[in-house]
């Protein structure tokens, strides 16, 4: 899957990056392509151990949440969790 550019980027631990496009879509470069993950985020940021967290699409009534990836199991796809 192409993209069409960023406005956001971060990079883990392997030199992967994750990136934020128009309109809060999050992409991870996996397998030689990006992939796209779920939810949609204003900015995007990876721990040297590789977790990764985003500033949310949606306004709260004082700014945005913060969110973590729970990384994808055997059983589960990957969420987030405030």
């Amino acid at each position: 899957m192409g993209v069409d550019g960023a406005l956001r980027i971060a990079v883990d631990p392997d030199g992967s990056p994750w990136i934020i496009q128009v309109g809060g879509r999050i992409y991870h470069w996996k397998n030689d392509q990006f992939m796209r993950m779920p939810g949609r985020a204003r900015d995007i940021a990876v721990g040297a151990e590789g977790s990764v967290f985003a500033i949310g699409y949606k306004k709260f009534k004082k700014g945005y949440g913060v969110w973590k990836l729970k990384k994808a199991s055997k059983l589960n796809a990957p969420i987030w969790l405030q």
